[in-house]
């Protein structure tokens, strides 16, 4: 029997853990930040961890998508 795409993809507790993990991978990236005060290197510190956490975000999608959900 065929499952469904959306089974099992999202739950209702993904609605509040979503945004309290990426609260707190912000607030860690902030702290790395703070590292690399004063340095050319601090610039890039967010926009990097942003574009991988896009990135992961995106990845987990694809191969949700092709190879299913296990």
């Amino acid at each position: 029997m065929e499952q469904d795409f959306a089974y099992d993809m999202l739950r209702s507790q993904d609605i509040y853990l979503a945004p309290i993990c990426l609260l707190l991978l912000l607030f860690f990236v902030r702290t790395i930040k703070k590292r690399y005060s004063g340095t050319p290197l601090e610039k890039y510190v967010f926009p990097a961890a942003l574009l991988r956490f896009v990135g992961a975000f995106i990845y987990t999608l694809v191969i949700a998508y092709y190879y299913g959900f296990g």
